[in-house]
């Protein structure tokens, strides 16, 4: 073991040279020797809100939440059940939205009945003069809501988007729908998420060896099978069930994320800080996950964020296609709401506006901030916008 002064006979150093050393303490500059990324929250969320793309999106994003959530808590009606016991047949069977005095086009029948009723409760249902326009068809101006009120005893009721087909509130059921489709993409694109990052780092690490062909293959099968005649055996088996719905998009959607996964990390397997991580003795599991995968994080957890709307999508598709039915009693689902709505739009337009407004916010602000949080954690970007 050499001493300063012998190192430096050695070696041939004046003291001007002495002077430009440097001593560095190896277990303190570990994560630089490796170049392993040491996340700093606080300088990755000012970063994100610094643009104002992605700060609208995530204001509109906890808007969306905060509404549903509420709506959810303080509505009193069910996703599943009428909002009035009366007999719709004496009513309609679709609210319009908002308030007071309609005109519209009655039965003949419905039109006695409605008179019978003013009769017998002594109210004004019908204002101004009726036309008959048809032999059977009159032509009035009603409030349905004063209608639906009078059948059910005096109950005031609330509908700020009208009702569907089974007398249910649209607003109510978008709103959990809403709530709904977001629980089961985040659950779906966590499972594939989960998947793909392990196996595809690991792939992409062992990249041209035996496994890495083998799940190639695998992938290319998968890809190569229409996903539409998987989800038909799949739901025709075991029904169209949420659990069934989950199952079916983690196993036909890992296959992204490892792709992707593999691609990045075949990109930077070789980087410097790589070979540093090597040459002091880092394990392959430990240069895989502890210094090449926080190194692809950020476009990995863009990914993560995109697929989100993409099950939430794939989903509404579902449901729009007609694997999912349409019941009285069915949970909310914003692929049946829209579906349901295109029938009743005629006679209500805001039944099919809102819930696919809402889809389309969804898309939108899920992009942005996919968009946000991989420029956030991608060191190469900078901090100005």
């Amino acid at each position: 073991m050499f001493n300063s002064q012998e190192f430096n006979e050695k070696y041939r150093l004046n003291s001007d040279q002495v002077k430009l050393l440097k001593r560095v303490d190896v277990h303190s500059e570990t994560h630089q020797m490796t170049g392993k990324i040491v996340v700093l929250w606080k300088d990755t969320i000012k970063k994100f809100f610094k643009s104002p793309i992605s700060l609208l999106s995530t204001i509109l994003l906890i808007i969306i939440l905060l509404i549903a959530i509420f709506t959810a808590l303080l509505s009193p009606y069910s996703t599943s059940k009428p909002i009035s016991n009366a007999d719709t047949s004496l009513v309609f069977e679709q609210l319009p939205s908002g308030y007071g005095i309609i005109h519209t086009n009655i039965s003949s029948d419905l039109l006695a009945k409605i008179r019978e009723i003013e009769n017998t409760k002594h109210v004004q249902l019908i204002y101004g003069s009726t036309s008959e326009i048809f032999p059977t068809r009159w032509s009035v101006n009603i409030n349905p809501y004063q209608i639906m009120s009078v059948l059910d005893g005096g109950k005031k009721f609330i509908s700020i988007v009208g009702t569907d087909q089974f007398g249910r509130d649209i607003w109510l059921r978008t709103w959990i729908g809403t709530l709904n489709a977001l629980g089961i993409a985040v659950a779906i694109a966590l499972i594939q998420f989960v998947i793909g990052v392990i196996l595809g780092t690991y792939l992409g690490f062992y990249i041209g060896t035996w496994i890495d062909n083998i799940v190639l293959r695998i992938i290319d099968i998968f890809g190569s099978i229409p996903w539409i005649v998987i989800f038909i055996i799949f739901i025709a088996i075991w029904g169209p069930y949420t659990a069934t719905i989950v199952l079916l998009l983690s196993l036909t959607g890992w296959t992204g994320p490892t792709y992707q996964a593999r691609l990045y990390t075949v990109i930077v397997k070789d980087e410097e800080y790589i070979y540093a991580a090597k040459v002091i003795g880092a394990s392959k599991i430990r240069q895989i996950y502890f210094h090449i995968l926080p190194n692809i994080l950020g476009k990995l957890l863009s990914t993560f964020v995109g697929s989100i709307f993409s099950s939430i999508s794939t989903i509404a598709s579902l449901a729009f296609l007609g694997f999912l039915r349409e019941q009285v009693d069915s949970s909310a689902n914003l692929g049946l709401i829209i579906n349901s709505a295109v029938s009743l739009a005629e006679r209500n337009v805001w039944a099919l506006l809102f819930p696919a407004s809402i889809l389309v916010v969804l898309a939108v602000t899920s992009r942005f901030i996919a968009n946000g949080i991989h420029d956030a954690l991608d060191p190469r970007v900078g901090g100005r916008r």
